[in-house]
């Protein structure tokens, strides 16, 4: 099981990347939307 810290980590980038999702989908052409949106979310979490 996870500890609690690793537990708030985890729902904050699920949070960044719900909020991150929707601002790409609306940003984006629909078919690359998915696509991009990875990408630049990859990149985002690492930095």
């Amino acid at each position: 099981s996870m500890t609690l810290e690793e537990l708030q980590s985890e729902n904050a980038r699920n949070v960044i990347r719900k909020r991150f999702l929707s601002k790409a989908n609306t940003m984006l052409p629909e078919k690359n939307a998915g696509k991009l949106s990875n990408v630049y979310l990859t990149e985002f979490i690492i930095q």
